[in-house]
């Protein structure tokens, strides 16, 4: 749903909470500034995701990586998974016998993953009986592990390419989803599924190199960190870059792209402290060169709010068909829970910028 201008003088809506999209905005490179409604964003970085419905100034979360028992019976390393010892060589993976977890007591058959010669880098257990395959070009879901009768009655799907990974640490696992990071993007896989989804599907534009980093989990606040770069967290992608802050926003435009004037900016601030503040941004039009930052204070004031308006700077006076804000810096108190813009409509064959 993109943002639109009525008709004459309106007061509208740029940023800000939707039914369906919670603030902060999530990430989408995929659909044009103008067609992105108010609870996302082209291009952005350094949000505060422990500050629920704002923007916020902040760094990555972090993550841990998955634990998994290992036991060591003589020069082999076997894993503890579903009451069993398993170890995988090559291609090859091995089930050991229900609770013998001090002694390697074979339970065949044999499981071969032999469709490539790429070995076996990770297994991964998911869900209440599943357990992932880990392979360069791509991964296996085992099915049914918790059969008493053993590995013949396991049930193995075909090779699933997408969930592939280059090395073991790029595959995570949260509330029965495993995730695979590579340079095609970070894929899930859900128990009773039947096929890989794309969660990075909105942010294809971005880097490739991106997706290529060591996945760790936030479990208690359900996100799979990717690297340094990336947070996964309810389906939406949002982006960081060391301590820096970036925040741009949709384009607005008339819904038959009739000439605007933006008269002024309205920023809906709340206050965690009673400091002051500043906040910067810069405008820019037509999807031109973005005009020189300014900066204005945000005074403190009771009731936890504080309502900012600023002019728009405009020194021709002319009138644009697409117009686009971005926030370039915060202080770190302040948190923005609302942006919303004066706008004026005129004809559509009056003369534009």
């Amino acid at each position: 749903m993109a943002t639109f201008a009525d008709e004459g003088q309106t007061l509208v809506l740029l940023a800000g909470a939707t039914d369906e999209l919670a603030f902060p905005p999530r990430l989408n490179t995929e659909l044009p500034p103008s067609e992105l409604n108010t609870a996302e964003t082209p291009e952005a970085y350094g949000f505060d995701l422990g500050a629920d419905g704002v923007i916020a100034k902040g760094t990555i979360p972090s993550g841990t990586a998955r634990v998994q028992r290992t036991v060591t019976i003589g020069s082999n390393t076997y894993y503890w998974h579903y009451r069993r010892l398993w170890r995988f060589s090559g291609t090859m993976l091995e089930v050991g016998a229900m609770d013998y977890d001090d002694v390697w007591q074979y339970d065949g058959p044999q499981m071969q993953f032999s469709e490539d010669s790429n070995a076996i880098l990770a297994i991964v257990p998911f869900g209440e009986d599943n357990m992932l395959v880990v392979k360069s070009t791509g991964s296996y879901v085992i099915q049914n592990c918790f059969d008493v009768r053993g590995p013949g009655y396991f049930n193995i799907g075909p090779m699933v390419q997408e969930l592939r990974a280059a090395a073991a640490n790029q595959v995570a696992e949260l509330d029965g989803a495993v995730y695979a990071s590579n340079s095609g993007g970070v894929f899930s896989y859900e128990a009773g599924q039947d096929k890989a989804q794309e969660v990075t599907r909105l942010v294809r534009g971005l880097s490739s190199s991106i997706y290529t980093a060591a996945l760790t989990t936030d479990f208690l606040k359900k996100r799979i960190i990717v690297g340094s770069s990336l947070v996964i967290e309810g389906g939406n992608v949002y982006q960081y870059s060391g301590s820096s802050f970036r925040y741009t926003l949709p384009e607005i435009r008339h819904k038959d792209y009739n000439a605007i004037s933006v008269l002024s900016l309205i920023f809906m601030v709340r206050h965690p402290d009673s400091t002051v503040g500043t906040l910067s941004y810069q405008t820019r039009t037509e999807g031109g060169n973005w005009s020189a930052a300014t900066t204005v204070m945000i005074p403190y004031q009771s009731g936890a709010y504080t309502i900012l308006r600023s002019a728009v700077p405009d020194p021709d006076g002319s009138m644009c068909r697409r117009f686009q804000l971005r926030i370039t810096n915060i202080t770190g108190s302040k948190q923005i829970e609302r942006i919303m813009a004066l706008i004026e409509t005129h004809d559509f064959d009056e003369e534009t910028r």
